[in-house]
């Protein structure tokens, strides 16, 4: 009858005070588990961070920090090179493309133009030409291709009184 007393239903049904030690285990080998494939994934994510356009822009836009965005991007070395990196995003707003680009593109060196922006006290305008115009600036083919500048200069000498009279 002893042995009656000891298995009580109240003391039977009573949940132990203890943790059970295969299922604390458990947890730990799951967070082990989960964070180790994390730290596994982000030592082999290969991205980089790249410039790329958020819309269309026509060549000689001027760059604004709303048309460039960073993407993160997994490409080969040499285009990686080619590429404009996050760090470039203060060198590049402000200035203006050489060709246009497109929505999510990625902006490489060669867009961005060399040649010094339009000062405020200057104007630019396009004068429409045929690809078979020949000019005598354009080497030995005379033809010129799209995006070519042709650099106009006009001399406003001051009038000599003699000739105003």
């Amino acid at each position: 009858m002893a042995i009656a007393g000891a298995l009580s239903p109240t003391r039977a049904l009573r949940r132990s005070r203890r943790l059970d030690g295969r299922a604390l285990v458990g947890v730990l080998l799951t967070l082990a588990a989960v964070g180790g494939a994390m730290l596994l994934f982000n030592a082999t994510n290969d991205s980089r961070a790249v410039l790329v356009a958020t819309r269309n822009l026509p060549a000689g836009a001027t760059l604004t920090a709303a048309d460039v965005a960073v993407a993160h991007v997994r490409v080969d070395d040499s285009l990686y090179q080619a590429a404009l990196p996050e760090q470039s995003m203060a060198q590049v707003v402000g200035k203006q493309l050489a060709e246009p680009v497109h929505p999510q593109q990625m902006l490489v060196r060669d867009q961005i133009s060399t040649r010094p922006s339009i000062a405020a006290t200057e104007s630019a305008m396009t004068i429409p030409v045929s690809p078979n115009t020949r000019h005598f600036s354009l080497g030995s083919t005379g033809a010129h291709r799209q995006f070519d500048g042709i650099i106009c200069w006009r001399s406003t000498a001051p009038r000599s009184s003699a000739r105003s009279k």
